[in-house]
């Protein structure tokens, strides 16, 4: 039961807080969309129903996945037969929502039975090669628009969920016992119908998803011992003339940290004030420090709404704010 999940527990508690102090912002700044103007370059900002590829198009090309935008059954052949696309790949939703959708191909048979589930005429997908590095991070970097203060408030390692063989157990009986609440066991089991009698060797890792979000069963380690100078100069040098981008998390892929510092990765997506400040579900964080990475969290987007308001007057309406609200429960629903 995902009640008993540590992690649903931490959601909600960065959920109430964050509430806390969204309110007092709003009374602050008299606005109930102030937030927006921290990522003015996005629709609000990136707090709701943005476009992954608007936030794409403001990146250096190298650092993004080879990326098309499809709107319709017959563009989806279209461009699987004049590309000659090769397996694997990915598809998902033009919108960014903890991992909401995206589905990882790995032939012309899940092709076709993703098509037939699914309406893609219904909102815009996106088709993207998948990135086959071997590990999977998140950091959240900030930058202050005048000051040209810049920093990182989070960096996180991502594990995907996955078993171990013990040379006895059949490959379903594994992934039976696997305790997880968040895991989507029954795509797991279509995934592997072929191999579930499959008695893996004794250590063998099986990988059961390689979708890098809590609500689909992956894991998230605190890595903010390895965040340095190097790395937050990287990350400057990369996004400090990225206008109207200014607090982000990047969920990117690399071999290792080491290979990132050398710039050697690709960008998964970026999200913009949805984001969370992930290493809160580190299993050793405690409520008391989480408490107080939240309350950092939002004094870190009151002080850049603070700059970007001497350049910037109006916010964004709450009419416009309700109806991309009113866009992401229709998507959801």
């Amino acid at each position: 039961m995902k009640i008993l999940d540590r992690g649903y527990w931490i959601s909600l508690h960065f959920y109430w807080q964050s509430l806390y102090h969204y309110f007092k912002g709003c009374i602050k700044f008299r606005s109930f969309t102030y937030f927006s103007i921290c990522n003015p370059s996005i629709d609000l900002g990136g707090m709701l129903d943005d476009r992954k590829t608007d936030i794409y198009a403001l990146l250096p090309k190298n650092i993004v996945p080879i990326t098309t935008i499809i709107t319709s059954l017959s563009a989806t052949k279209a461009f699987i037969k004049n590309n000659n696309l090769a397996f694997p790949f990915i598809i998902k939703p033009n919108v960014g929502l903890k991992g909401y959708k995206v589905t990882k191909i790995r032939d012309a048979k899940e092709l076709d039975h993703f098509l037939d589930n699914h309406d893609v005429s219904e909102r815009e997908w996106l088709f993207q090669e998948y990135l086959d590095h071997h590990k999977e991070y998140a950091v959240l970097f900030y930058k202050y628009p005048t000051s040209k203060k810049y920093g990182i408030h989070s960096f996180i390692e991502k594990v995907y969920p996955y078993v171990i063989g013990d040379g006895k157990s059949q490959l379903e009986d594994l992934i039976n016992d696997y305790k997880n609440p968040f895991l989507e066991k029954d795509s797991v089991f279509k995934k592997f119908e072929n191999r579930l009698s499959e008695v893996p060797k004794e250590g063998e890792k099986i990988t059961l998803d390689v979708i890098g979000n809590y609500s689909r069963g992956a894991k998230f380690y605190n890595r903010i011992d390895c965040v340095n100078h190097k790395m937050e100069n990287m990350l400057s040098d990369i996004f400090q003339n990225v206008e109207g981008l200014n607090f982000f998390r990047i969920d990117f892929k690399a071999n290792s940290i080491e290979d990132f510092l050398q710039g050697n990765f690709k960008i998964l997506e970026i999200n913009g004030m949805k984001s969370e400040p992930l290493h809160i579900y580190d299993p050793q964080s405690s409520f008391k420090t989480n408490k107080e990475t939240i309350k950092k969290h939002w004094e870190i987007v009151a002080g850049i709404v603070c700059e970007q308001r001497k350049v910037m007057k109006d916010f964004p309406s709450l009419k416009h704010g309700l109806k991309a609200l009113l866009s992401i429960k229709k998507l959801t629903r």
